[in-house]
C-alpha cells in the first residue's frame, strides 16, 4: 500500500516528530532561535489553515517517489516554506543567505547578500571544515499566508492511476476533498470545492 492511514491526531504528532528530526539533522541538536521561531510560525499558519494532515500525506507521497526513484519537483510558492524544505518536498532553502557547516552545524549569516548562491564557496568553519553556502530569503507568507492556493507537483503521468486512486479513497473516507488531480490531458478528475494543498501535473518519464 502506498501509505498507511492513521488517525488525524497521530499524523499531527508524527509530522512534528519528523520535522524535529530533520531540523536536527540539518542544523544540529540546538538550532538557532531564529530558525526555530520561523518553523513554529509556519506550523501555526499551516495548522490554522487545516493543512497539517495534507502536508503529512504529501510527505509520505514524496518519500514513496524517492524510494521508487521517480522524478518529481514542487514549484511555485512552495519554495518559500522552510517546513516543506525540511520535509524534503521542496529543494530550495528559504532562509536568509548563510553558510553552514555540515560537520558542527555552525551557521554564519551573511547580511547584505540577496541570495546564498552568490556567496563564495571558499568559507571555512572554525574547525577548518568547508562551509556550504545556501539560503534564498523567501517569506513563508507567500505560501501559507493565503486561504487558498496551489502547491504544484510535477511527476510522471504513468503514476496517475495510483495517486488518483489513493487520494480519492483517502479524502472520501474523511468526507472532504482538498486536492485537485489532473490527468495527462489536463482534466480534473478529483475535484475540490476548496483547494488547499496540492495540484498534481504529469510529465512523461521513460
Amino acid at each position: 500500500m502506498l501509505f498507511s492511514v492513521v488517525t488525524k491526531e497521530s499524523k499531527k504528532v508524527k509530522l512534528k516528530r519528523i520535522l524535529r528530526m530533520r531540523m536536527q539533522e540539518k542544523y544540529g541538536l540546538c538550532p538557532e532561535d531564529y530558525i526555530c521561531d520561523r518553523l513554529e510560525e509556519e506550523w501555526r499558519a499551516v495548522d490554522s489553515l487545516g493543512l497539517l494532515e495534507h502536508v503529512w500525506v504529501l510527505e509520505k507521497l514524496v518519500q514513496w517517489l524517492k524510494r521508487k526513484q521517480y522524478p518529481f519537483w514542487a514549484r511555485g510558492t512552495a519554495s518559500s516554506s522552510l517546513l516543506l524544505y525540511l520535509l524534503g518536498i521542496t529543494r530550495a532553502n528559504p532562509l536568509p543567505p548563510h553558510y553552514y557547516c555540515p560537520y558542527c552545524k555552525n551557521i554564519l549569516w551573511m547580511i547584505g547578500c540577496k541570495d546564498g548562491f552568490d556567496l563564495s564557496d571558499a568559507q571555512l568553519c572554525k574547525d577548518k571544515t568547508a562551509m556550504i553556502n545556501d539560503g534564498h530569503d523567501l517569506p513563508w507568507q507567500s505560501v501559507w499566508g493565503v486561504k487558498k492556493g496551489y502547491l504544484e507537483i510535477d511527476m510522471p503521468k504513468q503514476l496517475y492511476g495510483i495517486i488518483s486512486r489513493y487520494y480519492s479513497i483517502h479524502y472520501s473516507r474523511q468526507k472532504y476533498k482538498d486536492i485537485d488531480i489532473l490527468n495527462p490531458a489536463g482534466e480534473k478528475t478529483v475535484r475540490s470545492p476548496k483547494l488547499r494543498i496540492c495540484r498534481i501535473i504529469y510529465i512523461d518519464y521513460h
